[in-house]
C-alpha cells in the first residue's frame, strides 16, 4: 500500500547546511532518519551527466533522464527506480519533433508501485527527479516545471518534484514552486505540503 508523503522531514537544499544551520540530520525524529535531499544528490549528478552526454550541442539536444525515491518504514530503507531514459517523438515526414520527454516514465512508476504492492512492502513515494536537457544551441532550459511535470507529479499524490536543469535545480510541492535559493527551502517537507 501507498503511505501518505509525510514520513519523513525532508529539506529541499540540495547542497550542504552551513554549520551554524539548524538543519542537522543525526537525530531520528517519529522513529526514522530524517534525510536531506543531498543523500540523494550523487544519484541526481549521474542522471544529469547521461541527460548531458545523450545530446551534440548545435546537433542534437538531450534526452531527459529521471526516477523516483520511496521510503520503506519496515526496512528504514529508501528504493530508488530509474526511469528509462527520455526521447524526442518525431512525425514520420520529420518535419516535427517534439521537445525532450520521459514517456516511459508513468508506466515504469506504476510498474514499480504495483511490484511493491505484490511484495506486501509498504512504501512511501517521495519524490520524483527528472533532468530538463539544454536546448539544441546550448541555452540553458530553466528547471520550473511545466504544466505536464505537475499534473504527472498530481497523478501520482503529489511527491516531491525534482528538476534538474543546466541553471540548477528546482522543486514543486502540490504546484508550488520553490528554488534552490528560496527561504522555504529551509523547511520540512511535510510542513511544506500541509501548509498547501
Amino acid at each position: 500500500m501507498l503511505l501518505l508523503n509525510r514520513v519523513a522531514c525532508w529539506r529541499l537544499r540540495l547542497r550542504p547546511p552551513k554549520s551554524n544551520s539548524p538543519g542537522h540530520y543525526s537525530q531520528p525524529r517519529n522513529r526514522f532518519l530524517p534525510l536531506p535531499l543531498e543523500t540523494f544528490k550523487a544519484k541526481f549528478d549521474s542522471l544529469w551527466d547521461r541527460t548531458v552526454k545523450s545530446g551534440i550541442r548545435g546537433k542534437k539536444e538531450g534526452e531527459e533522464n529521471g526516477g523516483a525515491i520511496f521510503y520503506e518504514p519496515s526496512s528504514n530503507t529508501y528504493p530508488v527506480v530509474e526511469f528509462s531514459q527520455g526521447y524526442h517523438f518525431e512525425s514520420r515526414s520529420g518535419y516535427y519533433s517534439s521537445g525532450p520527454q520521459l514517456p516511459e516514465a508513468r508506466r515504469e512508476l506504476r510498474k514499480a508501485i504495483a511490484g511493491f504492492q505484490v511484495e506486501r512492502r509498504k512504501v512511501t513515494l517521495f519524490a520524483v527527479f527528472h533532468t530538463h536537457p539544454d536546448y539544441l544551441g546550448g541555452e540553458k532550459r530553466n528547471s520550473t516545471p511545466s504544466r505536464d511535470d505537475k499534473e504527472w507529479l498530481k497523478d501520482f499524490g503529489n511527491p516531491l518534484g525534482i528538476i534538474r536543469s543546466g541553471k540548477g535545480y528546482g522543486f514543486v510541492i502540490h504546484g508550488k514552486e520553490f528554488g534552490p535559493d528560496d527561504p522555504k527551502a529551509n523547511d520540512c517537507i511535510w510542513d511544506l505540503m500541509r501548509s498547501k
